[in-house]
This record gives structure tokens, C-alpha cells and sequence, in this order.
């Protein structure tokens, strides 16, 4: 290696004389206007484009251009592809006789490079890069160059770019990008030795909708080659900041190592609000302001074994942040990870990131968290952790959420559940907790216990336009709802589903009542129920339904719970027909009501459904077939909550399309008893008799709103 580099020297010293001597007869031989003319048509000839310069010298020292310009193809009427006022190389002499190369100066001033990419796709320097072959022979392993760093003595006193532009134009996408005023200087670069550096520009974008100009950037550090030791070479970055307007970035760090690269940074980031958010989305944008964020990383590589490590990627708002660390290992075609979160999200600070959008939700408390995932192949990662909330408050339509407090634990993405979640709304204590599995098949387990539930203005129009696909106004009917089965299926894959809710007091502007109960056990359970297996209990008191239609149609196990009720509100709209009374039946009032209902088969069987009131009591029994809609009910209608007698009414037909028709015999049997002795005439006369008095002493049950 020794005698390879005394050779290199006095190579480099012999190649210097020559240098001399040539550029001596160069300019003898060669004048400037014979040489302009001689570069000009070897360029026309060789790339259709024009040259032009005002001025090159050539001496023992260097070598400096004047004015330099160099065409699109087509000449300069096409439009100049890179020009220059100045480029200079000086190197010092004396020094290569003592095997260093020594250069005072390397310099460029107000160099332009336009670079356009026109409508078919090629750009304006593709004639100036010579066609390569598309398979190149591999050297002989004896040619190659070594892969060992060249010990050399090699120094700069001056580098410099000065006053530089480079622009860029997309034809085809009408983008356009340019770096414009571009500084750039080192001072005392060395090959073995720190040197430092200093680099500013400015940029701009405009793709047609977005418009960027301009952004500031600059850069500041001290970098070491180290002759190409990669292991020693390292970077420091002093200073680095970009500006555009308000919007700021500030960060300093550095590398070493470039064979096992150690990389570490730290700084901020700040001026992200509205203003700034107005420029690339379209549309009104609520007033907002994100307080200084603080980033710092620190992150290493080994790229022979192809692993990195992230031992700290963290990032702060005030009091809020989010911590990671990571392993990636990309030796294998798949690549896979380990990642670990930390998270604290203030959420006092996230209401006063957007006062104007946030201030009235009153947002307090926190979420903390600690978040793991690990890769699994071509699966979905494995993520497991917890999630803490404390203290949550929040306001919303004139109620307050406070002191809610609980866990989410995540053992997959497919099994989360919480702990018994607490909390305070609207004056009034709940506790809840959920579970979520999805094992080819999603599972939801739902507790929830309250003392009060209120909400008055809950709008059932646009709730069920949403879940129908319908626009806010357009009511659909129970019967429509039913029937819809193939939309529904869309809407809901088939669930397991647990549910125990508990409100001693419900009201809004649909249904109120006291003691509500509600409890489910169903598997394969989707808007049709076609394949729903399990049991749905239901059960309140003193409680007035508004409108039943709405409250059915609101939800899935509304409609398992109340469509016997609107069966039988059907029927003893039915039963007016024969005794004559002005029955309406928009609301219904009621003292209790039960409801015990078992799925399967297609088909839910009434094991109990019952509404109790002062004027009337309704029981009903038998079938609804989700499969063919078909009904197969009796509806048992008595006068008073204790009636001794009933007027029984068969139900069948369709939810869609209900039969009714008064069970005689039932009706006698259940009137008279089996010791009443009447003719067949007293008997019918009694059956009509009493019935009116049934019909009539309900119509205060169903009755118009």
C-alpha cells in the first residue's frame, strides 16, 4: 500500500508538469475564440444545443470560466439548461511535491440548472446522458478497486456556491419546484478532519392547488470523513431550521459511525395552527393553535446484520406526549418489529389547541396508556397494553360528563375489554363495562347500570335516516324495517352479543319510563335476526312510549323487545272494527311491561309479553318467523290491570301485512268460565257486550299524541 501511494505521488507530480506544459501550449494553440468555437460545434454537432462562454483560463494553478451557458436542446431559443457567472479551481503547487494536494479554491457563482419534464415524459438533459448497455460484464475480481479507504492528504481552504438556483417544471402534472438563493460553504475541508459547513436556500411548490413560497432553510455543522474510515466518519448538525411564515423548525443533532450509524436529534416544532392549515385544506377551518412541540430520537443501525434500534422516539405538547421505542430487523424479505408506546394526553390542552371547536365540550382529565406490537407475519401485529382514563369530563346538548374513571385493557386487536368503568352524567351515577372479541366472528359483552338517564332532544329522525340510509324527515316504518333484510345485512355483520343494562330512570322524547331492564344472550345476531339464537329479556314500569315506530326502529334489540307490542297495538286497532271504539294508536301508556322473548329457528318464540295498566292489560304468546315475516300471536285483551276475562285475538298474516280475527270460543271460555250455564245467543251477546266495554276502556291506552 506504501508503494502504491509513493507511486500515486509522483504520478500526481509528473501529471502536474504536464499540466503545466499542455495548458502552456493550450493557450498557444488555442485561443479563446478558436477554443469558444471549437466547443460550440462539437456541442451542436453532438447534442443539437448551443454553448457559450466569455472567458477560460488555464494555468498551472487552476482552471476559471467566465459566463458560462449551455442551452436546451434546440439552442438558447429553447431556453439556457445550466448557466454560471463563475466557476473556479485553483490548486496550490508546491504542496503536490510533498505528496498533498492542497486546493484554495473551489468555487461556483450564480449557477442556474433548469430542469424540465415535458408533456411525453423525457426530461431536458435525457440527449446529454450516453445510452448504457442494458447488461454491463462483470470485472474481473483482480480489476476492481478495493473497497479499503485511500490514505490520501487532501484539503480545501475554500468551497463555495454562491447566489444559485435550481428550478424544476413537471409538464406533464403542472408542478413546478424550485431551490432558489442557495449558499453553500465549507470551510477547511480536510479528507481526515473535521470540517465545517454552512448551507441556506430557499424553496417553493405550487402542484396548482397547493402553493408554497417560500420556505426557509438552513443548515449549519461540522462533518469528518475521516478518509473514509466509515466507523470513524461522523456528523454534527448544529443548527438546522426551517421557516415558512409562522410555521418553524428547529433541530440540531448528529451521526457518527456510518458503518453501525448512531443517530441522535432533538429539537421543536411550532407556528401549526389554522393559518397554516387554511393554505392546503380547502373548506372553513375552525381557529386552532398547537402549542411548541418537542421531538428528540435517538435511533441505531446495523447495517451488515440489517437490524435497527429506536431506543427513543418521543414527542411533547405541554403536558402531553407520546414516548416510542422500537427493534426492526429487515434481513428477511418480511420485515419485522417490536414497538413500544407511551402516551399522556392532557385533555385541559387538547380543549385549548381549538378554543372555537373545543371550548364548549369543557374536555378535562387525562388518557395515559403504555401500547406494545410486535409483528406477526403476514397476520395483523399483535398489539397488547392498557389504557387508563381519570377524571374525564366532558359537556355535550347541556349535559355534563364527570369524574370518569376506568381501564381499557388490550390483549389483541381482536380482544379488548375494560375494567368497571365509573363515572357521573348529568347529576347521575353510572358504572359500565364492555368486552370486544373477533374471532372470524365479533363478540361484544355491554354492562351499563345508572340511576337517571335523560335526554330530551334526541333527534329518532336523523338516527334512523342514518341507519337507513334515508334523508332526516323520512320516517321508516317498522313493518318497512322488517322486511329490509338485505340492506340490513350490509349494515351489520352477524355478533354475539351479551347485554345487562339497569336505568332506574329513563327519559327523552320518544320513551320514559322507571326500572328499565333490558338483558340479552344472542349469538349470530344481525338486522334480520334470521340466524339469531338466545334469549332478550326486557322489563320497566309507569312508562309512556311517544312514539313506537321511532323507539323500534332505533335499535336491533328494540325490535325484538317491542314488536309484539306493535303487533298488538295493530290488533286492537283491529278489534274497533267490531266494537266500534275510536281506538288511535301513536303512544302508548302502561304500569309495567315484560317482555321474554327466546331466538332460534328463524323465529322468535314469546315466552312472556305483557303491558299492565289501569285501563287495560294485553298479554300475548306464540310466534314471529323471521324467515317467511309470517305471524302466528294471540293477542289476550283484559279491562283493568287484574281482568278476570279476556277478548283473545288471533294474529297472523305478516309483520308486513297483519291478520287479525277474534277467537270466539277462546273469548266465551275465558268471559263465562266452565260453571256458566247461557244459551249460545247470551253467550255471543255477552262475547260483543264485553268487548265493547274492552275496547272502550283502552283507548286511553293507545291514544293519539
Amino acid at each position: 500500500m506504501k508503494k502504491f501511494i509513493k507511486i500515486l505521488a509522483v504520478l500526481i507530480v509528473i501529471a502536474v508538469v504536464l499540466l503545466g506544459v499542455a495548458a502552456l501550449a493550450l493557450k498557444l494553440m488555442f485561443p479563446l475564440a478558436k477554443l469558444k468555437v471549437m466547443a460550440q460545434e462539437y456541442v451542436a454537432q453532438n447534442y443539437n444545443r448551443d454553448i457559450d462562454f466569455s472567458d477560460v483560463s488555464l494555468n498551472l494553478i487552476g482552471v476559471k470560466i467566465k459566463s458560462f451557458k449551455l442551452s436546451d436542446e434546440g439552442g438558447f431559443e429553447a431556453g439556457n439548461f445550466i448557466s454560471a457567472d463563475s466557476a473556479v479551481v485553483k490548486v496550490e503547487l508546491m504542496p503536490l511535491f510533498k505528496k498533498q494536494i492542497k486546493i484554495s479554491t473551489i468555487g461556483f457563482d450564480g449557477v442556474e440548472i433548469n430542469v424540465i419534464k415535458n408533456a411525453d415524459g423525457k426530461f431536458n438533459f435525457d440527449n446529454l446522458i450516453p445510452a448504457s448497455a442494458d447488461e454491463v460484464s462483470p470485472q474481473p475480481e483482480q480489476d476492481q478497486l478495493s473497497s479499503a479507504p485511500l490514505a490520501m492528504d487532501l484539503t480545501a481552504k475554500d468551497i463555495y456556491i454562491k447566489n444559485s438556483d435550481v428550478t424544476y417544471k413537471d409538464l406533464q402534472n403542472g408542478m413546478e419546484f424550485s431551490v432558489e438563493d442557495v449558499n453553500f460553504t465549507v470551510d477547511d475541508f480536510d479528507y481526515n478532519n473535521p470540517f465545517s459547513f454552512e448551507l441556506s436556500f430557499n424553496t417553493s411548490v405550487n402542484t396548482g392547488n397547493i402553493k408554497i413560497t417560500p420556505v426557509k432553510i438552513l443548515a449549519k455543522g461540522i462533518v469528518n470523513i475521516a478518509g473514509m474510515e466509515l466507523e470513524k466518519a461522523s456528523a454534527e448538525i448544529t443548527d438546522f431550521a426551517v421557516e415558512y411564515k409562522g410555521f418553524r423548525i428547529n433541530m440540531t443533532g448528529g451521526i457518527s459511525n456510518l458503518q453501525m450509524p448512531d443517530l441522535s436529534l432533538k429539537g421543536e416544532i411550532s407556528g401549526i395552527d389554522s393559518e397554516l392549515a387554511a393554505e392546503f385544506v380547502s373548506g372553513d377551518i375552525p381557529s386552532f393553535a398547537l402549542p411548541v412541540i418537542n421531538l428528540e430520537a435517538k435511533a441505531s443501525a446495523d447495517l451488515e446484520n440489517s437490524k435497527a434500534e429506536v431506543s427513543k422516539f418521543d414527542i411533547s405538547l405541554g403536558k402531553s406526549y407520546i414516548k416510542n421505542t422500537a427493534a426492526v430487523d429487515f434481513s428477511k424479505p418480511e420485515i419485522s418489529y417490536a414497538e413500544s408506546t407511551s402516551l399522556n394526553v392532557n385533555l385541559s390542552e387538547v380543549s385549548d389547541i381549538s378554543k372555537e371547536l373545543l371550548a364548549a365540550f369543557k374536555l378535562k382529565g387525562s388518557v395515559t396508556g403504555d401500547i406494545k406490537a410486535v409483528s406477526a407475519g403476514s397476520d395483523k401485529p399483535l398489539v397488547t397494553g392498557s389504557v387508563v382514563l381519570k377524571d374525564i369530563g366532558a359537556a355535550a346538548m347541556g349535559k355534563i360528563l364527570s369524574s370518569l374513571n376506568g381501564e381499557i385493557k388490550i390483549n389483541s386487536l381482536d380482544d379488548i375489554k375494560t375494567n368497571t368503568i365509573k363515572g357521573v352524567f348529568d347529576g347521575s351515577d353510572f358504572k359500565t363495562s364492555l368486552a370486544y372479541k373477533n374471532n372470524k366472528k365479533m363478540a361484544v359483552d355491554f354492562m351499563f347500570n345508572m340511576d337517571k338517564f335523560t335526554l330530551e332532544d334526541i333527534d329518532f329522525d336523523e338516527l334512523l335516516a342514518s341507519a337507513e340510509g334515508g334523508e332526516k324527515g323520512e320516517t321508516v316504518s317498522s313493518d318497512k324495517a322488517a322486511t329490509s333484510s338485505g340492506a340490513s345485512d350490509l349494515q351489520m355483520a352477524p355478533m354475539d352479543v351479551k347485554a345487562d343494562i339497569i336505568i332506574k330512570r329513563v327519559e327523552n322524547n320518544v320513551f320514559s319510563t322507571d326500572n328499565l331492564t333490558f338483558k340479552a344472550d344472542v349469538k349470530d345476531l344481525d338486522l334480520t335476526m334470521i340466524k339469531a339464537s338466545g334469549t332478550v329479556y326486557f322489563a320497566s314500569s309507569d312508562g309512556e312510549i311517544r312514539d313506537l315506530d321511532k323507539l323500534i326502529n332505533s335499535s336491533v334489540f328494540l325490535k325484538v323487545a317491542l314488536t309484539t307490542v306493535k303487533i298488538a297495538q295493530k290488533a286492537l286497532k283491529a278489534t274497533q272494527i267490531i266494537s266500534g271504539a275510536d281506538i288511535n294508536t301513536d303512544s302508548v301508556s302502561y304500569k309495567s311491561i315484560v317482555g321474554d322473548y327466546r331466538l332460534g329457528g328463524g323465529k322468535a318464540t314469546i315466552n312472556k309479553s305483557d303491558l299492565n295498566s289501569d285501563l287495560a292489560t294485553i298479554n300475548t304468546s306464540g310466534s314471529i318467523n323471521f324467515v317467511t315475516q309470517q305471524l302466528d300471536m294471540t293477542v289476550k285483551v283484559g279491562l283493568g290491570k287484574n281482568a278476570s276475562g279476556s277478548a283473545d285475538i288471533k294474529v297472523g298474516g305478516s309483520i308486513e301485512d297483519p291478520s287479525f280475527k277474534l277467537d270466539v270460543v277462546s273469548t266465551v271460555s275465558s268471559l263465562l268460565g266452565s260453571d256458566r250455564k247461557e244459551t249460545a245467543k247470551q253467550a255471543v251477546d255477552n262475547v260483543k257486550n264485553t268487548v265493547k266495554d274492552v275496547t272502550s276502556g283502552i283507548k286511553n291506552l293507545f291514544k293519539k299524541k
